[in-house]
Parts: C-alpha cells; structure tokens; sequence
C-alpha cells in the first residue's frame, strides 16, 4: 500500500509543481507516513483490545465453568457444562468427551454416542500422554492417523483424576470452525477443563 501510495503522490506533485523525480519522492513519503502513522496505531490498538477481550472472556468462562461443575454430582450436567464450555470458548467442529463404558470395553462419548474401542490407537495414546496433543504433532502411528481422520478429530485431550493419576477417559476435537489451529493458550484451558472434570 505503502508503495501504491507513493506511484499515486510522486507523479501528483511532479505535475503540479514540476518537482523531478528526487524532489517529489521527499514530500510523498512525508505525506504517507503522516497518513500510515495513525492507521498503523488504529491497527495495533484494535487488535490489542480484541486480544484482551478474548483473554477475559475465556477467563471468564472458566471460572463460571468451574463454579458450576464443582457443586454438580450428576454426571450428564457435568458433560453437558463440558461440551459447552469447549463449544463456546474453542468453537470446534466437533466435539467428544468420551467416558469407559465396561460393557462393550469401550469409550463412549456422552454427547453423540459415538463408541471407540478400548483397544483403539485413540485410546492408547490418550492414556500415554498427560497433556493435549495435536495429532500431526505427536509421532503418531499411521492407524492412529487414520482414525482420527476418520472420527474427523484432531486433538486429544486426556482426563485423568489428578490425586490418583487415574485415567477416566479422553475429549477429542475436530478442527476449529474458523480453520485457525488451537492456540498455546487454548491447549492450557483444554488442559483445565480436563482436570477440572476428572477431579
């Protein structure tokens, strides 16, 4: 913009005042950083607020998460606050909190019904790992490859009760709506949702 703006000025004032080529280009780049200047701190403050904003927000939403899982003792709710919770702070395409059912030996998720198998990849590497991970990010084997692209999910999030490391189950997200990737910070609020549920 910065070089379409001088193209614009240069020959402007070249013929206005039959300035040469030197002399134009002088009081051109003037006049764009005089312009630049504030729209470039517009830009910077903006997206600073909105940054922040979306901090709070996610702040705020996990306290009033917490509050509320906190005093529930029937597991449906807590899912339910889970999912919406997951729903309104990542906005993932698809979302499965899924729990042991000893019946099938499976690992069924609360929301959709969807069931994988125990001895499922999806399973195995959720009880390996103790934080969030991204599919592509982990050395993964090509059958977990190849689930997980076929459950469309993409993130593993473990649940583990944090005094007895014991493992409760898993939350699996597909991609986000807005085709961003989950952020730092997303991973750590995942993270939170996770213990705060398996406690």
């Amino acid at each position: 913009t910065i070089a379409m703006a001088s193209a614009f000025i240069k020959p402007l004032l070249q013929n206005l005042f039959g300035w040469g080529d030197v002399l134009a280009m002088v009081p051109s780049l003037v006049v764009i950083l005089l312009a630049f200047r504030p729209l470039e701190k517009w830009l910077q403050d903006t997206t600073q607020r909105f940054l922040f904003q979306k901090e709070v927000d996610l702040t705020f939403l996990m306290i009033r998460f917490n509050r509320e899982i906190v005093t529930e003792l029937e597991p449906e709710n807590i899912i339910r606050a889970t999912d919406n919770m997951i729903q309104v702070a990542m906005e993932p395409e698809r979302v499965s909190i899924c729990l042991l059912d000893p019946g099938p030996d499976a690992y069924v998720s609360q929301i959709d019904n969807q069931s994988i198998l125990a001895q499922s990849p999806i399973v195995r590497i959720a009880k390996h790992i103790k934080k969030p991970v991204y599919l592509m990010n982990h050395n993964t084997s090509e059958d977990l490859i190849r689930e997980m692209k076929k459950e469309k999910m993409e993130l593993i999030v473990p649940m583990v009760e944090p005094t007895k490391e014991e493992f409760l189950g898993f939350i699996l997200l597909g991609k986000k709506k807005s085709d961003r990737e989950y952020s730092k910070k997303d991973l750590e609020i995942l993270d939170s949702v996770a213990t705060s549920v398996a406690a």
